[in-house]
């Protein structure tokens, strides 16, 4: 049975596992482990980026004409998927991050030791975002780079992000990607590696529609 079979793994193996399944179904590539002193593919920075961290596992593909990286990071603060995709832009993006409220104070010490000048963006009284989005997230960058950053974070990327119900993500956009973090400290499963994957390339197409 596969149930018992995976329960037979270590950790490690089933994480491997599921990430070998989503490249099966998905018709993606499985390229195992990174080591990020030797290799010669693309290395996946984003905030969590460091010279300790490991990344155990990861896929290359491409959905919804945008191509991406999924992988499994362990850093000195806890392990993390992310979700790499480029942005179809000719100019680049102002750095920022959309921030669940709930997000765990380890990670936010980190990106504001990463990055202390960044400062949380003014919501205005009569602005496009609901109520909803800003009781739940909050948009982090550069003071002068505010109003780009809520242009770019616009009500339209605010409604997606809003309709997957349940995601805790945080989401950095930096030049012409997009960095999509789950920080859930549940072992990732197939079904929440595709949703991600998924939900990430959404996000982008949304994103770019704003760069034009």
């Amino acid at each position: 049975m596969l149930g018992s079979s995976l329960l037979a793994l270590t950790a490690s193996g089933r994480i491997s596992t599921a990430f070998k399944q989503l490249a099966k179904r998905t018709h993606t590539m499985y390229m195992g482990s990174v080591d990020q002193r030797q290799s010669e593919y693309h290395l996946v920075r984003g905030f969590t980026a460091s010279h300790q961290h490991r990344d155990t596992d990861h896929c290359i593909g491409t959905f919804l004409h945008h191509d991406f990286i999924v992988l499994h990071r362990e850093t000195a603060h806890g392990r993390v998927v992310i979700t790499e995709v480029d942005l179809h832009t000719i100019h680049p993006f102002s750095h920022f991050f959309i921030l669940p409220n709930s997000i765990e104070p380890r990670w936010f010490d980190n990106i504001l030791a990463l990055y202390p000048h960044h400062r949380h963006a003014p919501f205005a009284p009569h602005d496009s975002f609901s109520p909803r989005f800003k009781d739940a997230y909050s948009i982090l960058s550069l003071p002068t780079h505010f109003d780009r950053s809520l242009y770019f974070a616009s009500d339209e990327v605010a409604k997606c992000i809003m309709s997957l119900q349940g995601n805790n993500y945080v989401l950095e956009v930096i030049d012409r990607s997009v960095f999509l973090y789950n920080f859930d400290t549940a072992e990732p499963t197939e079904r929440m590696l595709d949703v991600q994957v998924r939900f990430a390339c959404t996000l982008a197409s949304v994103l770019e529609t704003r760069s034009k």
